[in-house]
Parts: structure tokens; C-alpha cells; sequence
């Protein structure tokens, strides 16, 4: 089987969630790796992020998809 069949077969698995995930990472990973400094807008962010974690204002991807019946 080559890798390709094989991702190919690995995502036919998945649920509609975990697939979304899995791009979710990949498009992450994919901007990460773009090797541009980060911004002052983007670690702005990244804070409000942080901050809204550890304030406890956070929903799982499974609830936020039950919210809007996806």
C-alpha cells in the first residue's frame, strides 16, 4: 500500500469531526510553518487566547459543533 492509499484508507475511517480536526491541524501547521515573525496583532491574540483559557471561557470542538447542529 502506498502512503497515499494508506492516508486515503486512515481519513475513509475517520468521523466527520476527527476529519475536521485533522484539517484544522494541518492548516495549522501548514501557517506555523510559513517562518514569518509573529506580529504584534498575533500575540495579542494568542494572549486573549490565554487569557480566556485559564478564565474558563473555552468550548470543546464537539460542543461548539452541537451548538450549531453541525
Amino acid at each position: 500500500m502506498t502512503a497515499k492509499q494508506e492516508i486515503h484508507s486512515l481519513v475513509e475511517e475517520m468521523s466527520e469531526s476527527q476529519a475536521q480536526e485533522l484539517l484544522e491541524q494541518l492548516r495549522y501547521d501548514s501557517a506555523a510553518a510559513d517562518d514569518e515573525p509573529l506580529t504584534e496583532e498575533d500575540l495579542a491574540s494568542i494572549e486573549r487566547g490565554a487569557r480566556d483559557i485559564r478564565a474558563g471561557r473555552v468550548k470543546s470542538l464537539d460542543q461548539h459543533e452541537r451548538e450549531r447542529g453541525l
